[in-house]
């Protein structure tokens, strides 16, 4: 595979026209905000989904302020003024939520390679395992004196 390295502009422009024709686009994660599940340098692989299709468990692709694309997961959605509106955080829970707009998502993140292994994340397992999370760490059960990130992150090699 080659690689090619992209501002965010870039790769939002290409992400657009990639998954417009019904392809998939892969890219290398960067940051620690999606951690322990996704990690710096995995090769995530998006398709594209109407923003009406993504779950609370999903991992989304999308435009955030700054202007940045962002992949982190879904954990809330709701109706605002007719409008689909979702709620993202990242699985390390150290930011705020972020407000996402129908208009801003990119596609969902398919897929995840870290070395020769390749999991799903929008079925099966993987899939169960990120709604999990969810509710752990809703429940305040992720965190200093709690269930250490490092202790999930040994388990999810």
């Amino acid at each position: 595979m080659r690689s090619v390295v992209l501002t965010a502009a870039e790769l939002e422009q290409l992400s657009e026209v990639v998954l417009g024709e019904g392809r998939a686009v892969s890219f290398r994660a960067r940051g620690r905000s999606m951690e322990p599940f996704l990690r710096e340098g995995d090769l995530l692989t998006v398709r594209r989904v109407a923003p009406e299709e993504l779950r609370v468990g999903d991992v989304a692709f999308f435009r955030a302020p700054g202007p940045r694309l962002v992949a982190h997961r879904i954990v809330g959605r709701r109706l605002q003024s007719g409008r689909l509106v979702l709620t993202a955080r990242g699985d390390a829970g150290d930011g705020a939520a972020e407000t996402v707009e129908g208009r801003d998502v990119l596609g969902r993140v398919a897929s995840m390679t870290r070395g020769e292994s390749v999991r799903p994340l929008d079925r099966g397992f993987w899939r169960w395992a990120g709604w999990c999370w969810i509710a752990v760490s809703r429940a305040g059960l992720v965190g200093a004196a709690r269930l250490p990130r490092r202790a999930v992150a040994a388990l999810l090699r």
